[in-house]
């Protein structure tokens, strides 16, 4: 990721920010809201959220080891 582009973000509203309100918009309306940035996140990046938690669950159940994940189905970056 590089350096953000600086400025103030504009709030929607109350509820993170008026995010929420964005959020259940994306997640139960019948229109896709427009991202013209492409910040939505797509199944791939919900399966490593839940893994990244499963993981730390796992850690700290083993008192802090680290946990390897396998994501086999997941090309990693060059």
């Amino acid at each position: 990721m590089g350096p953000g582009a600086g400025g103030r973000a504009a709030l929607a509203g109350p509820g993170h920010g008026g995010g929420d309100r964005l959020l259940l918009a994306d997640l139960f309306g019948r229109e896709r809201a427009v991202d013209p940035l492409g910040r939505a996140a797509g199944w791939p990046d919900g399966v490593r959220a839940v893994l990244a938690g499963a993981a730390a669950n796992e850690s700290m159940a083993r008192s802090g080891e680290p946990v390897r994940v396998a994501m086999p189905w997941v090309e990693e970056a060059a």
